[in-house]
């Protein structure tokens, strides 16, 4: 049971980070926008495996710095994806 679990939560972990990478990828790529506000968003989700860690750290760690990357430089509807994601996952591994 656990092994699954375990494989459940990597799968939606990997499919959260694919989805929040795809979003940051227009904005890193932007030449109009500051070079450090670019740099401070590839920090967390410029590449998988950094996307992989920071929604690792989301959902385990303290969630607060990689969320304000995004919502301070991006959108605030961010704020809405990291409540759902940290609510629906954290109560997943709770009920686990």
């Amino acid at each position: 049971m656990l092994f699954w679990t375990f494989c459940l939560l990597t799968f939606l972990q990997c499919l959260a980070g694919l989805v929040v990478s795809t979003l940051c990828r227009d904005f890193v790529a932007d030449e109009n926008v500051a070079l450090e506000l670019r740099q401070n968003v590839f920090r967390y989700y410029g590449t998988f495996s950094r996307t992989i860690l920071t929604m690792f750290e989301i959902l385990f760690a303290n969630w607060a710095p990689p969320a304000r990357v995004l919502l301070e430089n991006m959108s605030e509807w961010f704020s809405v994806f990291f409540l759902l994601y940290r609510c629906v996952l954290g109560f997943a591994v709770l009920n686990v």
